[in-house]
């Protein structure tokens, strides 16, 4: 499948084309149109993530790394079989 047919997928699911009508126009099944799709909306989240975790402020980074710290304290002693998991992962 070549890069224009993808773009010309997306074009049509954003005009409101459903899955089986682009597959109906390509000729292929429906199940291909969806892997293609939502291959590429997957691709667009995952960089989206990773530009946002590049662009957190250090007060951002600092909040998120206090929480973690407070919420692994809080479940290691309230939890005794996540206690014994992390005791036998540093042995």
């Amino acid at each position: 499948m070549s890069d224009d047919d993808k773009e010309e997928m997306q074009r049509l699911r954003d005009q409101g084309y459903t899955y089986v009508s682009i597959a109906d126009i390509f000729d292929i099944d429906p199940q291909t149109v969806r892997y293609w799709l939502i291959q590429e909306r997957q691709e667009e989240v995952k960089a989206t993530s990773v530009i946002q975790a590049q662009n957190r402020t250090c007060e951002e980074k600092e909040k998120r790394r206090i929480y973690m710290r407070n919420y692994m304290y809080q479940r290691y002693h309230t939890d005794p079989e996540f206690r014994r998991r992390i005791i036998e992962l540093n042995s």
